[in-house]
């Protein structure tokens, strides 16, 4: 029996393509846009677009900021995609409010250099070889290019919770995080083909 897969719904973006792409594996999806619809679903997704504090503010709102905290913390596996994944942590640059505190790190703006910000595009990405391995269900292509668009990026303070790193710039990034059944991605794996999918699917079937 396969898994239903909560994707929050409080407003933070389009989230047409990550329910497309669930459906699309197979999975069922609901969307959850209120701390009742939690106990309908075995995983959660955490999409978002637009500015950290927003992000908090709208989780608040919809009184699901504790309650995901709470499901995360009792088992349930949670995935954060863009702002999502910012979300996860303490902190950024961008507001002042504390985030999930799901993982130890801090969310800064890219320094001002010789590139455009936002980092807008596909890169490549190198992955923790043990993290990809027990992640990944099939096999994938030596270079793993994503869909990126952001201005913000996430510091972890625990190395052992970076699962990708990236480079923009001169400035190199944490592009995945990954602690337990907790997993973050600073790309947009709905928009990046195959390389989204075989994200997806490791997720869905953990």
């Amino acid at each position: 029996m396969k898994d239903t897969i909560g994707v929050i719904d409080v407003g933070l973006g389009n989230i047409n393509s990550v329910v497309n792409m669930v459906n699309y594996l197979g999975f069922d999806v609901e969307l959850l846009r209120t701390k009742s619809d939690l106990n309908k679903v075995n995983k959660l997704i955490l999409p978002g677009v637009g500015s950290f504090d927003k992000g908090i503010e709208s989780l608040h709102k919809a009184d699901m900021f504790l309650p995901i905290k709470e499901a995360h913390n009792n088992g349930m596996p949670l995935m954060g995609i863009c702002l999502g994944m910012q979300l996860l942590g303490l902190s950024s640059e961008e507001g002042t409010l504390p985030g999930l505190g799901l993982i130890d790190s801090e969310t800064k703006k890219f320094p001002e250099q010789d590139v455009i910000v936002p980092h807008m595009g596909w890169s490549t990405v190198s992955m923790n070889s043990k993290k990809a391995g027990a992640f990944f269900k099939d096999s994938i292509d030596k270079e793993q290019r994503y869909y990126f668009v952001h201005s913000y990026y996430m510091e972890c303070k625990n190395k052992d919770d970076v699962f990708m790193i990236s480079q923009y710039g001169n400035t190199e990034f944490v592009s995945a995080v990954q602690n337990g059944n907790l997993y973050g991605f600073q790309f947009h794996p709905e928009k990046s083909h195959k390389f989204g999918m075989s994200v997806f699917k490791g997720f869905l079937t953990i």
